[in-house]
């Protein structure tokens, strides 16, 4: 095993693919023997990193197999790099775009980044995936109104040029609960309406909201004061390495 520094570097970009991100977590792992970098390192003010393959704890090998792995702390961002050690070169720069882990941070993270206060009342909802949420009910909701999101299976559609291409949908849904009335969930309802068709398409995330336009079902129940809308959203992944959307 080899201590020669074999340095991988670059720079880590925002889901734009421009925006340098500074303070972003770079761990390291080598697949080939089952270890992991000593110390992870932070993209600097320039969204600048630097790993050493050197710092692994018996060093590394010509044709190791290693995953690079950056996240955002507070996002739902993430990139994972794989490459292979290749000791004739000495060294490799990589610069690496983030993207969301799923369909549900992305949608989270849209909402609440574009989320007016004034349309609603002066109330910011709680926004959450189901399954960070132990328990919703009338007694829980409180002064608060919740919009929760549900992913469902994705689907995969094949492209009619060629049965060997495809790509991925995923259906999900949002639901608005509140206890304040009527008047006030309708507000935080068209608030979503509004966020969801201004950002329709957004190639540079990764993702592309297909069709936030289906209509909401309203699922309220009077005889408790519990106020809920949900409505299905279709999100599909985009394929950023190739010049379309569909996938091999």
């Amino acid at each position: 095993m080899s201590t020669t520094p074999y340095p991988i570097s670059g720079i880590v970009y925002d889901i734009d693919g421009s925006s340098v991100v500074e303070g972003a977590t770079i761990t390291a792992y080598n697949e080939t023997t089952g270890e992991e970098l000593s110390e992870s390192v932070t993209t600097n003010s320039n969204g600048e990193y630097t790993i050493d393959l050197a710092n692994f704890p018996s060093g590394y090998s010509n044709g190791d197999v290693i995953v690079i792995k950056v996240t955002k702390s507070g996002t739902d961002k993430i990139k994972e790099y794989r490459t292979t050690v290749d000791t004739s070169q000495g060294s490799e720069e990589k610069n690496l775009t983030l993207t969301y882990q799923d369909v549900l941070g992305l949608i989270k993270e849209i909402l609440e980044n574009n989320w007016e206060k004034g349309n609603t009342d002066l109330q910011t909802p709680t926004i959450k995936k189901i399954f960070d949420v132990k328990r919703i009910d009338i007694s829980s909701l409180g002064n608060k109104d919740y919009v929760l999101l549900y992913e469902m299976p994705a689907i995969v559609e094949k492209n009619s040029i060629g049965t060997s291409k495809k790509r991925m949908i995923f259906p999900l849904s949002v639901d608005i609960r509140s206890t304040y009335s009527r008047e006030h969930t309708i507000k935080v309802k068209n608030e979503v309406d509004r966020i969801l068709n201004s950002n329709i398409i957004s190639p540079a995330s990764g993702w592309d909201i297909i069709d936030p336009d289906r209509g909401w079902r309203d699922l309220s129940d009077k005889s408790i004061k519990l106020w809920r809308f949900v409505l299905d959203v279709e999100v599909e992944k985009l394929n950023m390495d190739r010049t379309n959307e569909w996938w091999s």
